[in-house]
């Protein structure tokens, strides 16, 4: 997943942008917000109903949860391909993953 792991209280807000890369150049760039401020359901009752299914309730386990965010290629009418690249810059954690699609 990435180098990063961080412990305690989920933020509040995470600024960053996103790029698709296709093609050694930027397909689709957006800039996007997220964080506990801009959920529709609050991060407690997510938390219950996630963890109320038996597979993910093992002690000792890791879950990563990614919670969205408000921006979608998909609403810009922009349509993946295979083996785009997509770049994610957590701008206000200093943090930056990359992604290629392959949809075997």
């Amino acid at each position: 997943m990435a180098p990063w792991l961080f412990l305690g209280t989920p933020p509040r807000q995470v600024t960053g942008e996103v790029t698709v890369v296709r093609d050694s150049s930027a397909a689709w760039r957006g800039t996007f917000t997220t964080g506990t401020e801009a959920l529709h359901y609050g991060l407690r009752d997510m938390m219950a109903e996630l963890f109320s299914y038996e597979g993910l309730s093992h002690p000792g386990r890791v879950h990563y949860v990614f919670i969205g965010a408000d921006r979608s290629s998909f609403h810009s009418g922009f349509t993946m391909a295979e083996q785009d690249r997509i770049e994610i810059d957590f701008t206000t954690h200093g943090v930056r993953l990359t992604h290629t699609v392959d949809w075997r």
